[in-house]
C-alpha cells in the first residue's frame, strides 16, 4: 500500500519552498515534520514524546532529547503543578506557586497577588507577568551551596518592552535579600529587549542580538565560570569571553535566592508597551552545562545544544535564527 503521506530522506532533502502548513514524513530520523514558517522554510518537529529526560526528572529516558545533568531547578509552564497539565488554572488566572519540575521542589513562589504572574497560552503554555515594570516576581527560595565552578541558565521566554534593567532570572549575590543592578547573577534584559549576562563580578556582558519585533518568543542562555562566559540565542552566540573567576567570586555572586523576574526593574510591562514579558520555561543549573561550538562559536553540540533544541521544538521557535535588530 502506498504511503499517505509525503516522505523526504532527510533534512537535506526537504523541499526547499514547500507552502505553510506542508507535512512530511523524514525517513532517517522517523519523524513527522510541519512547516511553521515558509520563509526560511521553518520546520517543526513532532515526536512520539519531545519531552526533556534527566535523573529523577518527570522523564529520565525514552525521548529525543536527554541530558546526564538534573537541573537545579525547572519550570514549565505546560505545567504549573511540576507534574502534568492537571494542575494548570484557567487562563488569565494568577499563581501564587509555580511548581518545579526538575525532582528538587524548589518552587517559585509569589503570596503577594499583585506580583503574581497570570496563566497564558500564547503559541505555548506560560506566565505571564504583570503589567507594570515595578511589579511580578517568584522567589524560588533556593541559593546555591557553597563551592560552585559556575552558573547555566536557560530560558524560553517572549520579553517586555521598554523595560531599563529587567530581572529575567537572578541569583541575588551574598548579603543581598533580591537582585538588584550591579548585584545580581543570570540574566537581564534592557530597553530594546537586548539580553545581558548578569555576570559573576558584577556587570553585565550584552548579547549582540536583539529583536525586530520586541515582544516575540526567544531561548537566551548565559553561562558564567572561571575562564568561560556565553550568551546564546538559540544556538547562535550572542557572546563569548574568558575571564578568569575566582572561588570567592562565584560563592559571592550566587550567595542569595534565586528569582525569576526580580531585578532593578521586574519582567513586567506597561498594558501600552505590549504587557508583562512571558516565562515558558526556565531551567537553572549549578555549574557549567556541557556544550560544544562550531567554527563559528555556535553552538552544536552537548547537554546544552539538547536543552535549546527540546525548547525550539516545543514552543517552535527557530533556534538556528534569532531575530536581529
Amino acid at each position: 500500500m502506498a504511503s499517505t503521506l509525503l516522505t523526504c530522506a532527510n533534512t537535506g532533502a526537504r523541499p526547499a519552498t514547500p507552502a505553510l502548513g506542508d507535512t512530511l514524513y523524514q525517513e532517517d530520523t522517523n519523524q513527522i515534520i510541519v512547516c511553521s514558517n515558509a520563509t526560511g522554510p521553518v520546520w517543526k518537529t513532532y515526536e512520539a514524546n519531545g519531552e526533556l529526560a534527566y535523573p529523577s526528572g518527570l522523564y529520565t529516558a525514552g525521548t529525543p532529547y536527554v541530558i546526564t545533568t538534573q537541573p537545579d531547578m525547572h519550570y514549565d509552564g505546560s505545567r504549573i503543578n511540576g507534574a502534568d497539565a492537571s494542575g494548570n488554572p484557567a487562563i488569565g488566572v494568577a499563581i501564587s506557586s509555580w511548581e518545579d519540575r526538575s525532582g528538587n521542589s524548589r518552587d517559585a513562589d509569589q503570596a503577594t497577588g499583585a506580583d503574581q504572574g497570570s496563566f497564558v497560552k500564547m503559541g505555548g503554555y506560560g506566565v505571564r507577568m504583570p503589567s507594570s515594570s515595578s511589579l511580578g516576581f517568584y522567589d524560588t527560595n533556593h541559593t546555591f551551596a557553597s563551592g560552585s565552578d559556575g552558573m547555566t541558565v536557560i530560558v524560553a521566554v517572549t520579553p517586555p518592552n521598554y523595560n531599563y534593567y529587567a530581572g529575567v532570572v537572578a541569583a541575588a549575590k551574598t548579603g543581598n535579600p533580591t537582585p538588584t543592578i550591579f548585584a545580581d547573577a543570570g540574566i537581564m534584559m534592557t530597553t530594546y529587549s537586548a539580553a545581558y549576562l548578569a555576570n559573576l563580578v558584577h556587570g553585565y556582558y550584552p548579547s549582540s542580538y536583539t529583536t525586530i519585533s520586541r515582544q516575540g518568543p526567544r531561548i537566551i542562555t548565559v553561562l558564567d565560570g572561571d575562564g568561560d562566559q556565553k550568551v546564546f540565542e538559540g544556538t547562535q552566540v550572542g557572546y563569548t569571553n574568558t575571564a578568569s573567576r575566582t572561588p570567592a567570586d562565584i560563592d559571592d555572586a550566587l550567595g542569595g535566592d534565586w528569582f525569576l523576574g526580580e531585578g532593578y526593574q521586574h519582567f513586567g510591562a506597561t498594558a501600552s508597551n505590549g504587557g508583562g514579558g512571558i516565562f515558558y520555561e526556565v531551567l537553572i543549573f549549578r555549574g557549567l552545562l556541557g556544550y560544544t561550538v562550531d567554527g563559528n562559536g555556535d553552538l552544536d553540540g552537548g547537554e546544552m545544544n539538547t536543552v535549546v533544541n527540546y525548547l525550539a521544538n516545543k514552543y517552535g521557535i527557530p533556534a538556528t535564527h534569532p531575530y536581529e535588530s
